[in-house]
């Protein structure tokens, strides 16, 4: 698979493996302490939340495997996707909303 780099980050040539604009926390931050983090889903530039909200980054990253199993069990394409965690800040018009597939199982 061709990789080329861009902006100094690396992608491939297919578009539904493309990194989103930062969707993803690429590490523990504490900057906003009231955040609430998100089992979360990437295709391309679309995105979802899929489990949540948790009160700490460890409990969102300790549900991505059954987030991803649960996506791929609603959706044969979900296995292509992109899956780890992002965090919201009060004020976010999607804080405190609860994950797409909370209904599935538990959310904590």
């Amino acid at each position: 698979m061709p990789i080329r780099k861009t902006k100094g980050a690396e992608y491939n040539q297919y578009p539904h493996t493309q990194r989103a604009k930062r969707v993803h926390c690429r590490e523990c931050r504490s900057a906003h302490p009231r955040a609430r983090f998100y089992v979360s889903v990437v295709d391309g530039t679309r995105y979802g939340l899929l489990l949540g909200p948790y009160s700490d980054h460890a409990g969102a990253l300790a549900n991505v495997q059954r987030g991803k199993h649960l996506a791929e069990a609603a959706n044969d394409l979900a296995f292509w996707y992109a899956y780890g965690t992002c965090s919201l800040k009060p004020g976010h018009p999607l804080y405190d909303q609860p994950g797409l597939l909370n209904e599935k199982g538990d959310s904590k």
